[in-house]
């Protein structure tokens, strides 16, 4: 455990203010001009109904969008995913970290209010539907999630000329399922393109010498990144307004001088950024012991103001990271499922 004497607690105060300096007189628009570190998210799944032409042509829209999410949300400016379902244990992770750093730690102080299922908690869970998908061909016929409307038109090689997809996304809280407040909908639409299909009397098929479906893939594949980084977009509005907790890594373990933490590179840190550590209380519903009935809430026990710690990163793994203590506030010990939330971070180079 972190020796509570080696530091100095009177010092922390000028610091604080040093790391902080005059943030509260910026401008939203200034704070958010900078850095921003993503966030995890776990996948609840995307809803979509199947698009039927006939008994014999369907499109699977949902089975396109929930294939395609994985790629979209790890390429996103706000996100990494992670599978809250199949968490690493606490002793691997820590065993990995440990040999990251190729220093000696120890776990933390136990939390009875807390257990092993709150180190690997997303930071959100993110779910959606398509409202809306129509594809135009030529000559008035019009397929969407309604079916084939717009009159039967005989003849091959139907050209389409526009294809348009709504989607909605939710942000909510892990364990909790408790909306953030974060939805958005975005529209995506591709028209002026070629393409052709083959209309006869047995059903709609894809002419072979085009590449309608390579086209239609697009449509989702482009729909749902821009709809992925408006959602992180909206979550980092309300973060900065106060509405949402701000950013935050787990601390998994200590010893006399640094902290491990769950969040590295691929998560946007940097040597340098600061970070202020607070310990948690979990309050579960009933008499229920911790993980295995549904969460109500997590509180953090200390604030910026009064931090239990402050930590600058110092070593950085893809998804952990070493941190050095800088100060500590109070002779109290960092507990399991304690959480690190950002203080200040590196300039844009």
């Amino acid at each position: 455990m972190l020796h509570k004497n080696f530091l100095k607690p009177l010092m922390l105060v000028p610091l604080v203010f040093i790391l902080m300096g005059n943030s509260g007189c910026d401008t939203e628009e200034e704070r958010r001009s900078g850095r921003h570190l993503k966030r995890s998210a776990s996948f609840l799944g995307i809803d979509a109904a199947m698009i039927k032409v006939n008994d014999n042509i369907q499109i699977d829209l949902k089975g396109m969008l929930n294939n395609q999410y994985l790629e979209a949300v790890n390429n996103s400016e706000y996100f990494i995913s992670v599978d809250r379902f199949n968490p690493v244990s606490f002793t691997d992770k820590m065993n990995s970290m440990v040999g990251t750093f190729n220093t000696n730690f120890s776990v933390l102080a136990p939390n009875t209010t807390s257990s092993v299922c709150t180190k690997d908690l997303p930071d959100t869970l993110i779910s959606g539907s398509a409202t809306d998908f129509e594809m135009t061909l030529s000559g008035g016929l019009s397929i969407g999630l309604g079916g084939l409307t717009g009159g039967l038109i005989t003849g091959a090689n139907v050209s389409v000329e526009r294809m348009v997809m709504s989607l909605d996304l939710h942000a909510f809280e892990p364990l909790t399922f408790t909306h953030t407040g974060a939805s958005v909908s975005r529209k995506g639409i591709k028209s002026d393109f070629s393409g052709g299909l083959n209309l006869n009397l047995f059903g709609l098929t894809f002419n072979p010498s085009v590449s309608v479906p390579d086209e239609f893939a697009s449509v989702t594949k482009k729909t749902l990144s821009t709809t992925i980084n408006s959602l992180g977009s909206k979550i980092e509005q309300l973060e900065f307004e106060g509405a949402l907790e701000p950013w935050s890594a787990r601390v998994y373990a200590e010893n006399d001088s640094h902290v491990l933490i769950n969040a590295g590179r691929k998560h946007g840190l940097k040597v340098g950024d600061y970070l202020w550590i607070s310990n948690m209380d979990y309050e579960w519903e009933g008499d229920k012991i911790p993980c295995e009935s549904p969460l109500r809430f997590q509180r953090p026990r200390q604030n910026v103001e009064d931090p239990l710690a402050v930590v600058e990163i110092v070593s950085l793994g893809l998804d952990n990271a070493s941190a050095k203590v800088i100060r500590e506030t109070q002779f109290v010990d960092i507990e399991e499922g304690a959480k690190a939330f950002v203080l200040k971070l590196q300039e844009e180079e």
